[in-house]
């Protein structure tokens, strides 16, 4: 009959225990949220944890606020940390910013922001596995590299490489003169551009010719000219190889060989200059050069030549003997008659048209205007040289000289030589003007002298009136 009231009495002590042994998961504050029951190292004033996370204790159990817009800062009003503008943390250092990890974490793992990671094992490693799922690092690129037991390993190969980089350090070797190594590692040809710019004659740099001289001339090899000589080429019988002179007497084709006697051969050809110190070798090239003023015979010998140089009234270009009379200081070049001259500055500071020295115009007039020898445009039809008047406004130079001012005779004293006209003269807007004909105001302010003839003239008429007025006074006495 009492059973039922025993068990409601049992019923609310159990929950009583219960209540008690849960978590109390309300104490942290609103916007907060538990994350462990039990704060360990963690005391009030908090941490920051991972993502601007800020953790605090507060009724014994961790708490964790996330600061969604702001950062996880030190606010030095209320000395603990929250959200707020900035990463402040504690100035005085007791309160680190980051969280450490509650519990420890294991040996085989590092604590970041308050939570326990996976701590990479690379010492000592250059590539391989670091233990945690990522890699301690990668080795070079290419065939020859490749990690094996945690270091990077280099194995050198030279398979089909003439030269160039074995993929390690080390290389497959270099190419002989002439050559160059490919992006493929192999040897090949340098591609070679013959130089026979301005030349009529002589090498072009690249085993040719730029050209033969004609008969009774030879090739200059200093300026790659045609010159007259005394020399008499010598290829009579011959196919190739040197003329005896400066000059060649023809050039084999590919795949043939020019011989000691001057005629193309098939197959590799032998140099041969065994008594020689000039002159062809036998096979397209030379035993030697000789010296200015000295000439190579036809016995390979360099001997007193006829060649006389020639640097009278030159100052720079070849002498016509394989030598130079001078070379010009840049800007300035050699022109054809062996000079040093400057560049042509053309003349057009003050004119308006015509000539400009250089073999161009400084301009043109316009309808109804000619070309003066000031080189100004005026008014009228030429040979007329019209008046001050008619100068164009173009010429008055805007204000600047006094009205009336012939401003082409200042124009003309720089370009033209006033001293053209005969004695007497003037020059005026380019033609000569004889003196009775010089442009004038008239009246006393001329200046004009009187001629003889007037002078005598007007001292007869003096006298006709003298004596006149003296017979009315004898008439009147």
């Amino acid at each position: 009959m009492f059973r039922p009231f025993s068990a409601t009495v049992a019923f609310l002590a159990t929950a009583t225990v219960l209540a008690t042994a849960a978590p109390a998961l309300a104490a942290c504050p609103s916007g907060s949220t538990q994350v462990a029951a039990t704060c360990g190292s963690i005391d009030t004033a908090g941490c920051c944890g991972t993502f601007e996370r800020v953790r605090f204790c507060a009724g014994g159990v961790l708490c964790e606020t996330y600061c969604s817009a702001d950062y996880c800062y030190w606010t030095a009003s209320s000395s603990k940390y929250a959200c707020g503008p900035n990463q402040l943390a504690d100035p005085t250092g007791v309160h680190p910013r980051e969280c450490g990890c509650n519990p420890a974490c294991p040996s085989d793992q590092q604590c970041v922001g308050g939570v326990c990671q996976c701590a990479p094992q690379c010492t000592g490693k250059d590539c391989g596995d670091d233990s945690c799922g990522g890699s301690c690092g990668t080795c070079n690129s290419g065939p020859t590299w490749a990690c094996v037991v945690d270091t990077c390993v280099c194995t050198p190969t030279c398979v089909n490489r003439q030269c160039g980089s074995d993929g390690c350090t080390g290389n497959c070797g270099t190419c002989p003169t002439g050559q160059i190594c490919t992006g493929a590692l192999q040897c090949v040809d340098k591609p070679c551009t013959p130089v026979c710019f301005a030349r009529e004659c002589g090498d072009d740099k690249c085993q040719g010719s730029c050209g033969i001289c004609p008969s009774g001339e030879t090739c200059d090899q200093f300026s790659g000219q045609c010159l007259t000589s005394s020399c008499t080429p010598q290829c009579t019988g011959k196919q190739c190889g040197t003329d005896g002179c400066t000059g060649t007497c023809g050039t084999c084709a590919e795949g043939s060989t020019c011989s000691a006697q001057g005629t193309c051969t098939a197959g590799p050809c032998v140099p041969s200059c065994d008594g020689k110190v000039c002159g062809s070798n036998g096979c397209e090239g030379t035993c030697g050069s000789c010296t200015d003023g000295m000439e190579c015979d036809a016995g390979g010998q360099c001997v007193g030549g006829s060649c006389q140089p020639q640097c009278t009234d030159r100052q720079c270009g070849s002498n016509g003997c394989d030598g130079t009379c001078g070379a010009c200081v840049p800007p300035e070049t050699c022109d054809a008659l062996f000079h040093c001259v400057a560049p042509c500055q053309p003349l057009c500071g003050v004119r308006q048209c015509g000539d400009d020295g250089c073999g161009a115009s400084c301009g043109t007039c316009g309808n109804g205007l000619y070309c003066d020898d000031a080189y100004r445009c005026r008014a009228g039809t030429p040979p007329d040289p019209g008046t001050v008047e008619d100068i164009a406004t173009s010429d008055r130079g805007g204000g600047d000289a006094p009205a009336g001012t012939d401003l082409a005779v200042t124009d003309r004293a720089t370009d033209k030589d006033a001293s053209a006209c005969p004695t007497g003269y003037t020059q005026y807007y380019g033609q000569c003007i004889p003196p009775a004909e010089s442009k004038s105001g008239g009246g006393c302010a001329s200046g004009g002298v009187p001629s003889p003839a007037g002078a005598f003239a007007l001292l007869t008429v003096l006298a006709i009136l003298g004596a006149a007025r003296r017979r009315n006074r004898l008439g009147q006495g």
